[in-house]
């Protein structure tokens, strides 16, 4: 505000000099006068609009600062229920992520089916298969190996799940040595009595741990065959699984 009116009133003083110096005291009375009340009308105007632009200023940054304040002493109170609630809880809860087992026993169960929640208190936050990620998994969800899961518990809670997480399907972890599997081929006749048997039927692979791949019928290779295809006579049959038991097929 000072600094318009400074400018003002040197303005007005530089116009007066220069019309003293050009007419006389009473030509630049009547020249200056006039001069100086249409000034000022244009002044009070620009001072007005100045004022209000002060005010407007002032005004929106007392609602601002009243802004910051409202959301100040919300986050003050979200603090203390916060603060409240961790007084409640607990402090040996804890999230551990824990890998599914390849050998696990329960592979492929839902959540629901293993009531883990009812039978040992604990949560599963989440669970991490590669690059995809399940928050909040529903009780539906399965479990695969090498699943990465969250769980929610105490150190007491932990403790007892641990030894059912822990558990590994011993019928599925049988160590065999990379010798003891391979490719071995079985002929259909009179010793294994397979004729007239699908590959389902002959439980091949129960009896040998293995899989079969060809059959070779009529100098014709069939590869992979399904599950509903029937042995014939003659026909060569590859397996693939443990060499003892394959060998053991005729002896059945």
């Amino acid at each position: 505000m000072i600094l318009e009116i400074f400018r003002v009133i040197i303005g007005l003083l530089i116009v007066g000099f220069l019309v003293n110096a050009v007419f006389t005291t009473v030509v630049a009375l009547l020249i200056l006068v006039p001069f100086i009340l249409v000034v000022l009308f244009i002044f009070s105007n620009h001072i007005k609009k100045f004022y209000q632009r002060l005010e407007d200023r002032f005004l929106n940054n007392l609602n601002t600062q009243k802004s910051h304040q409202d959301k100040d002493d919300a986050s003050i109170n979200t603090q203390k229920q916060i603060s409240q609630y961790l007084d409640q809880t607990p402090w040996n809860i804890h999230i551990i992520e824990l890998e599914v087992g390849p050998h696990a026993t329960f592979i492929g169960q839902t959540l629901e089916s293993l009531s883990w929640r009812e039978k040992f208190g604990i949560n599963v936050a989440f669970i991490k298969r590669g690059e995809e990620m399940i928050y909040a998994p529903s009780r539906i969800s399965r479990l695969f190996p090498f699943d990465k899961i969250g769980i929610i518990a105490t150190d007491e809670q932990m403790l007892a799940f641990s030894a059912v997480f822990n558990e590994v399907d011993k019928i599925n972890c049988v160590k065999h040595k990379i010798e003891d599997v391979g490719i071995c081929a079985v002929q259909i006749n009179e010793y294994n009595k397979l004729k007239g048997l699908s590959i389902k039927d002959s439980r091949i692979r129960e009896y040998t741990n293995g899989m079969v791949i060809v059959i070779e019928r009529n100098k014709q290779r069939l590869l992979n065959p399904v599950s509903a295809t029937v042995f014939e006579w003659g026909d060569i049959v590859w397996i693939a699984g443990e060499r003892s038991k394959i060998q053991k097929l005729n002896q059945r």
